[in-house]
């Protein structure tokens, strides 16, 4: 069997076995044109399709019966019927239309009104009869217009879809082009409820594809945000001293610190982080400033690597940056068999996730060590579903303080008990360490130093000011100038305070003095509450002379005062006498203040909004209130008209609230005083560094729609010191200079910028003379954002720096990299009112979260006993339940379901609101977000989010919480409409919609419940001793849910002992699926090994030679265990709690190596033998699932080149679409020839790159292979590959020049050429 071309069977069998439904939804994803459609399959109508806008364009009822479809099959006479729900949504849905598919014949009633509706008839017996069954003329009119009715056959639509694949998936395509694309994504569309679209169809086939190996990049980072750690030189040796008492007391710590062994090595952390490195390669170290993270991870580094073995990043300002580095960090590793990249994260910094996130989708394999402080970590969270990582929360706890006493033992202190007992509840490890050593805390040790200084000095008063306002701007770690200081402040033997504040470690002076910090924000924070209470000046006082002194953004420190205290116009005005010497400044004030006037109209309203929260489930602010900024046009009134009709009590409850509410829109006075009062005095002299031009932009930005226009000729000096190398950022500040109306500056700066932010974004072409701009964007190939990150960055920065253009039009080209598959997502034609600045919606995002903060749980320990206790709660009422279905086949009654004590527990948990968001720890209570850019919302996660989302933080990357709201929705379901079956079996009536719907639910939160007990045991393992309790919850859940399967399948009737029997088969059904897991496999030809892991999967070590039997066998083998295993089963479900999946790994003469796929629970469901094997051939494994390491024998190397090989495709379609996007432009002046010379040298040097790879692989391989004739074909191929890498113009011959080539140097003979040598390379 030939591995690399198991698509040779063409699509057939990836189709068979699929429902009616998802054949008819298949065949609309393939042939629909229009790529703006959504299509959600629904829990109640088979499809239903959404337009651009969100309105519902059409519903489609698919039928498969074996008699002929009649009007009795849709029931119309009932009130849920079909008909009667189309017309329920007509009124809001102008455009909709209704397709009823038959795939058997059409009765004659049904034919006869389809061909009445066309010649105009409108009387007949079906009107006849939706008349009689109340249906109005109107509704009965609508109806005949819009319902059309067609009959398909279903052989003939499948053998259209195959024939479609055939001619667009390419076969002999890479192990990435995966069964998720086929298969499994349309499963879990039509299955799980999902929506989709075109574009999310084919984006996901292309996305597994652009697995393009051993591409080379950028090192335009190296050596600026990536440092060896061997860069870092060593303290002089006559400073040696001075540094080794800065550390000890609490100066942060420097790699040369721990190099000189100045630090304390906690041997409990060592051992933790080696034993994390062996699980995954990420490890996060987070903790409150003092614990000592940066002194933990260089230790860890210094004991396990040489220093030019570790690169340490910082500085991370962008995306864009993320992905150089990545690129780097790529690099790097192809020549350091022996690295590991050390992150640490500046405080407020949320970049850092964006680089965890390239060097994941790159699937680099060095370690990576990050440590950051506790809240930041918290405000950036990781989904463990995407990322693989270990954290570590670094805390000092008596185990390890313990170890310290026992280490460092004194003769303060008698045992360790008495040590442990006065420090008291302070668990710093700074704090603990300098208790053992001086017998007192850090506090008091400071206060002591204060209070000597004070007896000590003359004209003291002064210096303890200065170092109030150092110690309070340095809690949030902001700097102050040290020039303005002593300017404002007369301080005397100024360089004697600086010398003894330097001594006692208060205080460090940088860039040569002109900058005062402190040391560390703990040793801040507790100054600053020593000397606070000297009464010297108020804390209004200090802020103020805090924002005066420094040259750095103070939002942190002016929003934390904002929010605790009453702030007036007096206030501001104080603030508008401030000299502001940097936009940094200026822009960090007049943003809090901006985040002030949001405030005080939020607690203006708030009983309002309270009132309001309580009649919405605390949306009021989001869902009713929507905008208050008067600058964007949203419109409740959709929403308004809907809950009218729905509960006209709650609607006028809630328009009343609304009226209520005499300001529509912030009131913008402070701001507009602020702005007026300072527009005299702005930092002109401040050079726009890339670090400034965004406050600068935002400034003049926000001065423009308060109305108040500039002089232009204020800027003239300023424009000519910009700093054009962060061209994202000069986009910004061209969007202030457009709004002031500056067209002469802006001419000028457009000039400059144009041919950078082209480069930047590697357009191409760009016309950018009418109303409606367009743009080429060349697809980074090499890249890991997908089409619409990649398009909406190139929007955004072109509708800054173009802001009076009518639309937008960019194409992402170069997108077109696998032949017969359509691209999309990579065209956006958007208007500008649709492209709002982020600079005013972020006011909306402030007041909603704003509003959300006050109903979180204070921690995630709370959440988890939330959690907790509603499982406890399903847990009880399962077992209720369990007992009254026994007790219902007993006595045939419903008495124990109707009693009143559990009707009303089980009603309060139905319709109780236990969705779960993250905790108030994990959130910004300011309800800010990091960073002022328009650019800091471009996600490093998957997609980019929408406003909507963005409104409501960062839920959605919180994964255990997902899997909870599933687990909760779907018991709820379950609970409401279980009476429904109850009523249909008693009364020996047809199972209803509902009450099969209530078996469904119940399944799902069945299939559900493993998921998110697994999760809860990573995250919130610290909260869990023995989870004795999820076994019991499994337990009675799965055998409520075979009980229920039971109440569903068979009539009401007497049986004893139901639960005593189906708890016998539900452990029957276990135990035939454990014995398939331990017996089954492992008998298998061809299997090696078997590993069950805790977290079920399965690891499967297979012999390469047998794959494809493999395959067989297992097929045939759980089929005759399970005939159906359908998903949306008990069956199903029980399956999914055993096996979560399946890892093959391949093997060679027993040797592991690279290669493999998964078999995934939903697999099993497969009805026949080639849609099992279809599926499976289709995916991959990466080497986050090798359990066994790679062996390097010959078939490693073999596989490796075979890859290699396969990345010529994707570059050359690249290439080919380029230049067929080119060929079509209008106005040649406007290609950006610059960009298109960059792009051939870069396509150049990729294929060149793959050759080079090739080559030294084939070099490998050689050493591995005995026999001299396997040798002599591999030197021809390598010969081979040397010509063509030979070739002047490489990309450019081989794509555009191809037939021009001999035969020998195509690229579709090569790659032939190389699969005929397989066989003979493997022979032994």
């Amino acid at each position: 069997m030939n591995i690399y071309s198991s698509a040779d069977k063409g699509g057939n069998s990836a189709w068979k076995g699929f429902s009616s439904q998802t054949t008819y939804i298949a065949k609309r994803l393939i042939f629909e044109k229009d790529i703006s459609l959504t299509y959600y399959p629904e829990s109640i109508e088979d499809l239903k399709i959404q337009d651009g806008n969100g309105s519902v364009v059409e519903l489609v009822q698919v039928k498969n019966l074996s008699s002929k479809l009649a009007l009795s099959d849709l029931q119309p006479q009932k009130e849920g019927s079909f008909f009667r729900r189309v017309l329920s949504i007509k009124h809001d849905n102008p455009n909709l239309k209704v397709r009823l598919v038959s795939y058997g014949d059409i009765g004659p009633e049904l034919l006869d009104w389809n061909k009445n509706n066309k010649m105009g008839v409108i009387k007949d017996n079906i009107t006849d009869k939706l008349e009689s069954y109340k249906y109005s003329s109107e509704d009965i009119k609508w109806l005949r217009e819009n319902i059309l009715i067609e009959k398909h056959d279903e052989s003939e639509l499948k053998n259209k879809i195959f024939v479609e694949l055939e001619k667009n998936i390419e076969t002999a395509i890479s192990p990435e082009i995966t069964f998720d694309i086929l298969v499994n994504y349309i499963s879990r569309l039509s299955r799980h409820q999902m929506s989709t679209s075109k574009i999310d169809w084919w984006e996901k086939l292309r996305a597994l594809s652009l697995s393009l190996a051993s591409i080379s990049g950028w090192k335009n980072q190296f050596g600026k945000t990536i440092l060896p750690l061997s860069e870092y030189r060593n303290f002089d040796s006559s400073s040696i001293e001075l540094h080794r008492k800065e550390y000890k007391n609490g100066v942060s710590a420097l790699p040369q610190h721990i190099f000189n062994d100045f630090d304390i090595p906690r041997r409990y952390w060592l051992n933790v982080l080696d034993e994390n490195f062996k699980k995954h390669n990420l490890t996060i170290i987070h903790g409150s400033s003092g614990q000592g993270k940066s002194s933990l991870a260089y230790r860890y580094l210094f004991d396990n690597y040489a220093a030019n073995e570790v690169f340490i990043v910082s500085g991370i300002s962008n995306q864009q940056q993320a992905i150089d580095i990545s690129t780097a960090l790529r690099e790097l590793e192809k020549n350091e068999f022996n690295m590991i990249v050390y992150i640490d994260v500046r405080p407020y910094d949320g970049n850092w996730v964006w680089l965890i996130e390239q060097i994941s989708t790159l699937n680099l394999s060095m370690p990576v060590l990050v440590t950051l402080r506790e809240e930041d970590f918290n405000r950036n969270p990781i989904d463990k579903n995407y990322i693989k990582y270990n954290d570590i929360q670094l805390i000092l706890n008596e185990v390890e303080a313990r170890d310290l006493y026992e280490r460092y033992p004194t003769d303060k202190y008698l045992t360790f008990e008495d040590s442990w007992k006065n420090f008291g509840e302070y668990n710093l490890l700074m704090e603990y360490i300098f208790f053992l050593r001086e017998n007192e805390s850090l506090k008091t040790r400071l206060q002591s130093q204060i209070d000597r200084l004070i007896l000590e000095e003359e004209n003291i008063d002064n210096w303890l000011l200065v170092l109030l306002i150092i110690s309070y701007a340095g809690r949030k770690e902001v700097p102050i100038n040290a020039k303005k200081i002593l300017k404002d402040i007369e301080i005397k033997n100024y360089l004697r305070m600086l010398l003894i504040f330097n001594q006692e470690y208060w205080v460090r002076s940088i860039d040569d003095n002109k900058t005062l910090s402190s040391l560390h924000p703990v040793r801040a924070m507790l100054l600053y509450d020593i000397l606070i209470e000297k009464n010297l000046i108020t804390e209004e006082e200090v802020l103020l002379q805090s924002v005066q002194f420094t040259d750095y953004y103070p939002r942190t420190l002016l929003i934390d005062y904002f929010y605790s205290n009453l702030v007036n116009s007096d206030f501001i005005e104080k603030l508008s006498t401030i000299s502001y010497t940097t936009w940094a400044t200026y822009a960090g004030v007049l943003e809090s203040i901006l985040w002030l006037s949001v405030w005080k109209y939020y607690k203006k309203y708030e009983d309002i909004i309270e009132q309001g929260n309580l009649l919405t489930n605390n949306t009021f602010a989001f869902t009713m209130i929507t905008n208050i900024t008067g600058y964007l046009e949203f419109d409740n009134q959709y929403m308004l008209d809907m809950l009218k009709k729905q509960n006209p009590k709650i609607f006028n409850e809630i328009k009343n609230l609304l009226d209520s509410i005499e300001e529509k829109t912030i009131n913008y006075m402070l701001v507009d005083d602020f702005l007026k009062n300072t527009m005299d005095r702005l930092p002109l002299d401040d050079v726009l560094t890339s670090n400034t031009l965004t406050y600068c932009g935002f400034t003049l930005f926000w001065f423009a729609r308060r109305d108040i226009i500039l002089d232009e000729s204020i800027f003239i000096n300023a424009i000519d010191k910009v700093d054009y190398s962060d061209s994202l950022a000069v986009c910004e500040l061209a969007l202030g200079i457009q709004k002031q109306g500056w067209q002469g500056i802006y001419n000028c700066l457009l000039t400059k910028i144009k041919p950078l932010i082209t480069k930047h974004l590697n357009i191409v072409y760009l016309n950018d003379e009418e109303k409606i701009l367009q743009a080429y964007a060349i697809n980074d190939i090499s890249g890991n954002d997908n089409n619409h990150t990649k398009t909406m960055l190139a929007v955004d920065a072109l509708r800054m720096l173009y802001s009076k253009k009518e639309e937008y039009h960019v194409t992402l080209i170069g997108s077109d990299i696998i032949e017969g598959i359509p691209v999309f997502d990579n065209i956006k034609t958007i208007k500008k009112d649709k492209l709002p600045y982020k600079w005013i919606t972020r006011l909306n995002g402030w007041f909603i979260r704003m509003d959300e903060y006050k109903y979180l749980l204070e921690n995630w320990k709370d959440v988890y006993e939330e959690i907790l206790r509603r499982r406890q709660e399903i847990q009880e009422i399962s077992t209720y339940l369990i007992k009254a279905i026994d007790d219902y086949f007993k006595k045939r009654r419903l008495s124990r379901f109707k009693n009143k004590e559990y009707t009303k527990k089980e009603n309060q948990f139905k319709t109780g609101n236990y969705i779960l968001t993250p905790p108030k720890c994990a959130t910004n209570k300011y309800g800010m977000s990091a960073g002022i850019s328009n650019f800091t919302d471009i996600a490093p996660f998957i997609k980019r989010k929408t406003e909507q989302q963005e409104y409501q933080g960062d839920k959605e990357y919180f994964s255990i919480l997902k899997a909870y709201n599933d687990y909760i929705r779907d018991f709820q379901l379950f609970l409401t409409q279980k009476n429904q079956l109850l009523e249909d079996k008693i009364q020996n009536k047809s199972t209803s919609n509902i009450g099969r719907l209530s078996y469904v639910d119940l399944v799902f939160a069945l299939e559900k419940l493993p998921k998110m007990l697994d999760l809860i045991k990573i995250e919130f393992s610290k909260f869990i001793s023995i989870d004795t309790f999820g076994k019991n919850e499994e337990g009675e859940l799965f055998l409520l849910g075979i009980m229920w399967e039971h109440v569903y399948n068979v009539s009401c009737r007497v049986e004893n002992s139901v639960m005593y029997g189906k708890k016998k088969e539900k452990n029957n059904k276990e135990n035939i699926i454990k014995r398939f897991i331990n017996e089954t496999i492992r008998d298998i030809q061809g299997v090696e090994q078997v590993v069950y892991s805790d977290n079920r999967e399965i690891f499967v070590l297979l012999d390469i030679l047998h794959i494809e039997s493999f395959i067989e066998d297992i097929f045939l083998k759980y089929t005759n265990l399970f005939p159906k295993l359908d998903y949306g089963t008990f069956d199903y479900a029980l399956f999914s709690l055993l096996i979560k999946k399946i890892n093959v790994q391949y093997c060679y003469n027993s040797e592991p190596t690279i290669g493999g796929f998964q078999i995934r629970t939903l697999d099993f469901t497969k009805e026949d033998k080639d849609s099992f094997l279809e599926s499976v051939m289709r995916t991959s494994i990466g080497f986050d699932n090798f359990y066994w390491d790679i062996s390097k024998g010959k078939i490693k190397y073999i596989l490796t080149i075979l890859g290699l090989i396969e990345s010529f495709n994707f570059i050359f379609r690249h290439v080919e679409d380029v230049i067929n996007h080119l060929s079509k432009i209008e106005k040649n002046e406007c290609l950006q020839t610059q960009v298109l010379g960059s792009w051939k040298v870069a396509c150049d040097s990729i294929t060149k790159d793959l050759f080079k790879d090739i080559n030294e692989t084939c070099e490998i391989l050689q050493v591995y292979l005995m026999d001299e004739k396997q040798k002599e074909i591999l030197y021809e191929f390598s010969k081979v590959t040397n010509s063509l890498f030979a070739i002047d113009d490489l990309f450019l011959n081989l794509v555009v020049n191809k037939d021009k080539l001999e035969d020998e140097l195509s690229i579709d003979n090569y790659k032939g050429a190389f699969i005929e040598m397989v066989d003979l390379l493997l022979a032994d």
